[in-house]
């Protein structure tokens, strides 16, 4: 499902118009990625938690060169289900 498709899906059931809908989506997103840049979870009820993991350094192989390189330092986003939402998906 596309951005565009979840705003027009929601919209739908809320009944509010896709602009507005819009709007809010894009304000939930910014009010994650400002937890999470200031490095706290953000835990969302019925959904889950998006939090920061630190990846180290790491060797690594460039698939068309098949040359050797070292993959940098990284900050990378996970996400953890709750058990509801996990459950639903199986």
């Amino acid at each position: 499902m596309t951005k565009d498709e979840l705003i027009k899906t929601v919209s739908a059931k809320t009944g509010e118009s896709q602009v507005r809908t819009r709007r809010t989506l894009e304000a939930i997103i910014t009010a994650i990625g400002n937890e999470l840049r200031a490095g706290n979870d953000m835990r969302v009820d019925g959904l889950g938690v998006f939090h920061i993991v630190d990846k180290k350094a790491r060797k690594g192989v460039n698939p068309q060169t098949r040359e050797a390189i070292t993959v940098p330092a990284m900050s990378v986003i996970r996400f953890r289900p709750y058990k509801p939402l996990a459950d639903a998906v199986r």
